[in-house]
């Protein structure tokens, strides 16, 4: 067996055996209708000397699975439990595969375990509640709830193995209900996620919130409800801080249904009025949740979607703009990266009479956090500060959009160049972020905008400008040679690595850069083939995926075209990044002496944009990618002779691109 080789692709899978491949809908039905097995693969254990482990399962293993699973059909209490249906939200990926029921959500076995605990639990309840005042023991079966529940992430048919460690990632790792067709899970009477670890968490977590509070006089009034029904007199309060939900980003209701029904168990005879439904309140909360609604004259669920998200926001800020007092201000956490949550936003804000008066940018995401790698939050997080008008303004006349889209620009790169100066230790995702807020700023201040046409100018539009001043500071900064002549994919394609530092990129954000360099990517795709798709996520391709190798054409072997539209034969290309790689691939496939003939009889090396290129592209992509070290071949090994290339700024940058730091940097 190649371990290499996977049995999986595109979701059919080829037995291992026979060879013989069943296609995804297939095994879709199989899971659907119950057609499965569960197989122990192996176990790990952990050695005093020695460390982690793993051995086959045992005889002891796959009897003690069969008789979870024969416990569980054949009592009554187990057949049972967690029997509701699921909601099946829009970004639900285990439901089509039978996951219909809550039980489904887990193997016999682990059903079995957390309805033991849960057992253990209602044998203690009533002695808790006949020895503590009903309050003392409200909180200690609240915080006895808190330890199995939590260990619910870490023991379920959707928990990821993590290969680094052996042990199952979290179940809600990706935001969402993702099937796993193998799945791991801990053992919960020792180690890192056994009940004592947890139990011990639990207990640390509650006695250092105690310590933020036992020293106040006073404390606090908390209070959970409706943030569109804030029980505050008007005009009473002078501060409001929220940290709102981020438009698609999480659907927070339904992820935690996954603990709710669980809690459900354990505490609903306690708190009846909070568990009386059977999942979360889904229709009120501010989400943007296509699931929840319907196409409506021609717009998809996505739209309609965002716009009742909008108007829930501005129920919000508005609700929020009567407690406040005259002056009084509200400030907003946001880290999201997409525009549209930011023009969602923005409105909402506005619609609510408020105006950006600050912005500030602060790093508060740990990039450990679930959801933060890989989606669509920053690593940052830009406080925008709204104030409530001192008094009731009038109605404002509308501004041309053209009399202040100059400023939404100017005031986003003096932002950017002043982050740049200060060596904060900021991405260039966090720049971008950052200098919004000056150009929410002045745009929030002279709304309503509009163009020539007297049509509304959304907030979007000088985002688009702040983000196209902010490339523009990037380029003057961090590429020597600048990008004129550079044709607009080519240069898409550069700002790209110099910008996102990496090959997997937001799809909207990329595809929102293209448009500010005037390149619509989307029509580009398919002839290009420059770059590839993973669901929302935008995945730029090197010369070995665009190039058909020049030692292959050679002895006729023939790579489809339109798999591999780079044709390193031709004499010219279409775009200036096709030259590049071109030369990439016939570098690694004939040598120097051949790629210093080739470039000659394209005279490339007379051209000004092809080293301008080779040397931009050497600046922006981490070393640890492949085509780096090509390039570095190609401007400094035999063939540098003749392309006149200057690569000292290159022992000046890690292993990702960026400058190193020196001792000269903290002084």
């Amino acid at each position: 067996m190649d371990p290499n080789s996977g049995t999986i692709s595109g979701g059919d899978a080829e037995c291992p055996q026979c060879e013989v491949v069943t296609e995804r809908s297939d095994i879709v039905e199989i899971f659907k209708d119950g057609e499965y097995e569960f197989e122990v693969c192996g176990v790990r254990y952990e050695e005093s000397i020695g460390g982690s482990k793993y051995h086959s399962p045992t005889k002891e293993d796959l009897v003690a699975v069969e008789k979870a699973r024969e416990e569980v059909d054949s009592d009554l209490r187990l057949s049972t439990i967690l029997s509701t249906e699921r909601f099946e939200g829009y970004y639900d990926r285990a439901v089509p595969y039978g996951v219909e029921q809550w039980r489904d959500v887990y193997s016999p076995r682990q059903l079995l375990t957390h309805a033991t605990y849960l057992e253990a639990f209602d044998e203690v309840s009533d002695s808790i509640q006949s020895e503590y005042t009903e309050e003392k023991a409200e909180l200690i079966m609240t915080l006895l709830s808190f330890i199995p529940v939590k260990l619910v992430s870490r023991n379920s048919r959707l928990n990821p193995m993590s290969p680094d460690y052996g042990s199952p990632s979290d179940m809600l790792g990706d935001n969402n209900f993702s099937f796993k067709w193998h799945f791991a899970e801990s053992n919960q009477m020792v180690g890192t996620y056994s009940y004592q670890s947890e139990a011990k968490n639990i207990i640390e977590s509650y006695e250092e919130t105690v310590g933020y509070v036992e020293h106040v006089d006073e404390p606090a009034t908390v209070y959970q409800g409706d943030a569109a029904d804030l029980p505050s007199e008007d005009s009473s309060v002078q501060s409001v801080v929220v940290d709102p939900p981020y438009g698609d980003n999480i659907v927070y209701s339904e992820i935690s249904d996954a603990f709710y029904v669980w809690l459900r168990e354990y505490l609903g005879d306690t708190f009846p009025t909070t568990f009386s439904d059977v999942e979360t309140n889904k229709q009120d909360e501010a989400v943007e949740n296509p699931a929840l609604v319907e196409e409506s004259e021609g717009e998809s669920t996505s739209i309609v979607a965002r716009r009742s998200y909008e108007a829930k926001m501005s129920e919000i800020f508005s609700e929020v703009y009567r407690v406040l007092e005259p002056g009084g201000t509200l400030t907003i956490y946001f880290t999201d990266k997409e525009i549209d949550a930011w023009d969602s936003l923005t409105m909402s804000i506005i619609q609510s009479g408020f105006v950006i008066s600050a912005t500030h940018t602060i790093t508060s995401e740990i990039p450990s956090r679930i959801g933060v790698q890989e989606d669509a939050s920053a690593d940052s997080t830009l406080l925008l500060t709204c104030r409530k008008p001192a008094k009731e303004s009038e109605e404002r006349v509308p501004t041309l959009w053209r009399d202040i889209q100059q400023e939404t620009k100017q005031v986003a790169r003096e932002e950017a160049e002043k982050l740049l100066d200060s060596q904060h230790n900021l991405t260039k995702t966090d720049m971008i972020i950052s200098a919004f807020g000056p150009t929410l700023r002045v745009f929030t201040q002279e709304f309503p905008v509009v163009d020539d046409k007297d049509n509304e100018v959304r907030p979007k539009q000088a985002l688009a400008e702040a983000r196209t001043a902010v490339t523009e500071v990037l380029v003057e900064r961090e590429l020597s040679e600048g990008l004129d002549g550079v044709d607009s994919l080519t240069k898409w394609y550069i700002l790209s690595w110099l910008v996102y530092e990496s090959d997997s990129i937001p799809y909207d954000e990329a595809r929102q850069l293209g448009l500010g360099v005037g390149v619509e990517i989307d029509e580009l795709k398919r002839d290009t083939k420059i770059w590839g798709q993973s669901k929302d996520t935008l995945l730029l391709k090197g010369q070995s995926d665009r190039v058909r190798d020049y030692t292959a054409l050679e002895s006729g072997e023939k790579r489809r075209k339109r798999a591999y539209p780079v044709n390193p034969r031709d004499q010219t290309f279409d775009y200036n990044i096709d030259a590049i790689h071109a030369a990439l691939n016939v570098l690694q496939t004939k040598g120097g002496d051949f790629t210093w003939n080739w470039l000659q009889d394209r005279d490339l090396q007379n051209s000004s944009w092809f080293s301008r290129i080779v040397k931009s592209l050497l600046q922006v992509m981490p070393q640890t990618h492949p085509d780096h070290e090509l390039l570095i071949n190609l401007a400094s090994g035999e063939t540098g002779g003749l392309l006149e290339i200057n690569t000292d700024f290159l022992s000046d940058r890690d292993e990702n691109g960026s400058p190193r730091t020196t001792l000269q940097d903290f002084e």
